[in-house]
C-alpha cells in the first residue's frame, strides 16, 4: 500500500518543485506556500500515528517519534 509517510514525501517533494521552479512572485508560488502550512499542519496530527521508523530524518525528534519541524 502507500504509506502516510510516502505520501508525505511525495506532497513535499511537489511543493519544493513548486517553489524551486517558479518565481517568487508567482501564483504558484503563493499556492504552493499555502498548501506547505496547510499541509504540515494535516499532517502533524497523522504522523504520530505512524511508525516512527518510517518517517523521513526530518520527521524525527530525538524520541524517535515522528513529529514535524519547522523549517
Amino acid at each position: 500500500g502507500y504509506s502516510v509517510i510516502e505520501f508525505y514525501r511525495d506532497f513535499m517533494l511537489m511543493i519544493q518543485n513548486a517553489l524551486m521552479y517558479n518565481s517568487v512572485d508567482s501564483e504558484v508560488y503563493t499556492m504552493a506556500l499555502s498548501l506547505k502550512r496547510f499541509g504540515k499542519k494535516e499532517f502533524a496530527q497523522l504522523l504520530p500515528l505512524c511508525d516512527p521508523a518510517e518517517a523521513p530524518l526530518v520527521l524525527r525528534s530525538h524520541s524517535g517519534s515522528a513529529r514535524l519541524t519547522r523549517s
